[in-house]
């Protein structure tokens, strides 16, 4: 995936896009930051294209997601570490092995090749041998965030321009629009099938044996290419909106909740709404779940308006939250 940073001077919209890539193994860091592209559509929105009703950015917006972010993080964390849990440690010295008997065969060291293969074959003859019923041994965990800073109305009218150029048929400059849109994070396991790959790669022996090697060679490649990745996506506007309003409920909470403490509170409501808009907006949510978390949340909203604490008020939204991770294995 790649993020691309966005500007409409037309419009003043300004669309943000870092990627974060944390290896599992290796204790890495990498981040991505691409240059701003520069699009100024000819053609202007009608009004009639225009949202009926547009979302207002809260004020405090920036810091209000800043307060939340390392629980946001925390939710990427628990589930890679779970996912790791998954690693079959002599499942990744399968594929190890299996790299060094290609680089081998690329030399043309046809001992040191079927030695590796050997070893390879024998490591995932213990993962079998250990769980019989197991048909694919996880060897990586990958946690990628692409994180987009932009407003509700930005990302319409982007949405608008792309959908504009489509109908010119200008598909690779519509695609450089909409491949940003997402506020993401996603939790990659790779696998190897142990279904086919042991036998795809003794069936490689023989022909180092012949020193077929550029055989050999394709043939390994390709058994490698058979890697399975699964995907965990996890909305960060979602995720913020959930811990805003977990902290919204620790407000109502407290037993007296003074000026500052209700305009607080008032502001963390404001924003959760804010980041389910987004969530509509991106397409991770149907409008008709967006129009019920507002409605749960109003009614958090009007609790607080009577200084009502927070119990029993939370139920409806919290058990909306944990619909929406559960739909998606988050």
């Amino acid at each position: 995936m790649h993020k691309k940073n966005l500007q409409f001077s037309q419009y003043s919209v300004a669309l943000m896009a870092t990627a974060f890539l944390f290896m599992t193994g290796c204790e890495q860091e990498s981040l991505k930051i691409k240059e701003p592209e520069i699009l100024s559509p000819e053609k202007t929105l009608d009004k009639e294209e225009k949202s009926a009703t547009p979302a207002k950015e809260p004020e405090n917006r920036k810091n209000v997601v800043r307060s939340v972010d390392n629980q946001v993080g925390s939710v990427a964390r628990k589930k890679s570490a779970e996912k790791r849990k998954m690693i079959q440690k002599e499942a990744v010295q399968a594929i190890e092995h299996t790299r060094k008997a290609l680089k081998a065969i690329e030399n043309r060291k046809k001992e040191k090749a079927l030695d590796e293969l050997e070893t390879a074959a024998g490591k995932l003859a213990i993962v079998t041998a250990r769980d019989p019923s197991l048909s694919m041994a996880a060897i990586e965990v990958q946690v990628e965030t692409f994180d987009l800073a932009a407003t509700v109305e930005g990302i319409e009218k982007a949405r608008s321009a792309a959908e504009e150029l489509l109908e010119d048929g200008d598909i690779q400059q519509a695609r450089s629009i909409l491949d940003d849109m997402a506020s993401e994070m996603i939790v990659s396991v790779v696998y190897v099938p142990l279904g086919s790959y042991p036998d795809a790669i003794k069936a490689i022996s023989p022909l180092i044996d012949q020193e077929k090697f550029k055989r050999a060679s394709r043939a390994l490649e390709a058994a490698l290419s058979t890697l399975v990745v699964e995907e965990v996506l996890i909305p960060l506007p979602i995720i913020r909106a959930e811990r805003m309003m977990m902290i919204a409920e620790s407000l109502m909470n407290k037993k007296k909740l003074k000026k500052r403490g209700k305009k607080r509170l008032e502001n963390f409501i404001e924003n959760a709404q804010y980041q389910l808009k987004l969530a509509e907006t991106l397409g991770y949510l149907e409008e008709e779940q967006l129009e019920l978390c507002m409605n749960q949340i109003e009614k958090v909203r009007a609790a607080a308006g009577t200084g009502q604490s927070g119990k029993g008020v939370f139920k409806g939204i919290k058990k909306t939250f944990s619909d929406l991770r559960k739909s998606v294995g988050w």
